[in-house]
This record gives C-alpha cells, structure tokens and sequence, in this order.
C-alpha cells in the first residue's frame, strides 16, 4: 500500500492490467503524487489499468484533474484507464467530465 496524506493505493497484477485500489480522498494535497505514481508503478505492466474507487470517499476539482491527467497519461503509455466501483456523487461528477477524458466508467 503506498500512502499520501489523505489517500492511499494499492496495485495489484493480473494478465490483463493492473487494478488499482484507492481508498481515502483524492484532493488537491495529493493530485500530484496521484499524477505521478499511478503512470509510474502500472507502466508495460498490461493493457488496461482499472482504478476501484469502491473506499474513495470524495474527490476535489483537483482531484479530477488529476483522474484527467492519469487517463491521458496512460493513454500514451498504450494503456486505458477504467474506473469501477464509482459512489454516486463521484459518477455523476466524472460523467460530466467523461467527454474529455480518455477513462471509462464500469459498474
């Protein structure tokens, strides 16, 4: 478990990606190592990297920035980023941003 100052995450391997398990809350305090490490640790390690935000309890403007961010970040890399176990209030406010990003939202 790697852990900031209001999240944490947990990566796990498998043949097709890498899931990703946050827990906590994605702000602005952590956006950057958010940015950062979830590139870093799920490069060339599969196709598709699923972030289970079934623990994350809320997440700030720069928060879904930084989703924004890591979804054209993978993209690059050759990966897609799918977010499952969304709460209602996070959906309906990365619905919204859908359109720009490069992630998709699975039940």
């Amino acid at each position: 478990m790697i852990r900031f100052n209001y999240m944490g995450l947990e990566f796990q391997q498998h043949p097709q990606g890498v899931d990703v398990f946050a827990t906590g809350e994605l702000q602005f305090y952590d956006s950057q190592k958010f940015m950062k490490t979830v590139p870093e640790e799920t490069k060339g390690k599969g196709r598709n990297v699923t972030l289970d935000m079934g623990e994350l309890k809320f997440i700030d403007s720069a928060g879904l920035g930084a989703v924004l961010y890591v979804s054209e970040a993978l993209r690059m890399q050759g990966q897609k980023l799918i977010l499952r176990n969304v709460n209602q209030y996070n959906r309906r406010v990365l619905e919204k941003i859908a359109p720009v990003g490069t992630f998709d939202i699975q039940d």
